[in-house]
């Protein structure tokens, strides 16, 4: 089984999981999976949809305005912003 494989096979049982409304441990014993094993690739799984792909979209809503009535761009970020502001 290729990698690619087996992280399909464990993301279809973590899924009918999740959709059975059963408890992930009672999921586990109703169909002889290895608890650990299923909480092993659950979270393996969780980690790597949760990095993504090192991109962030962003989604333009308009000019931002500056001092000088040029045009640039402000990036929020929880606890900061960045601006590019052009150079003239």
């Amino acid at each position: 089984m290729t990698k690619e494989e087996r992280n399909e096979h464990w993301q279809s049982i973590i899924a009918e999981q999740e959709a059975s409304g059963m408890t992930a441990r009672a999921f586990c014993l109703e169909r002889h999976i290895n608890t650990s094993r299923f909480y092993h690739w659950r979270l393996r799984l969780r980690e790597h949809h949760d990095k993504g792909n090192g991109f962030l979209q962003l989604f333009p809503t308009g000019p931002a305005q500056f001092p000088g009535g040029h045009t640039g761009i402000r990036i929020y970020l929880v606890g900061f912003q960045i601006e590019v502001i052009p150079y003239f």
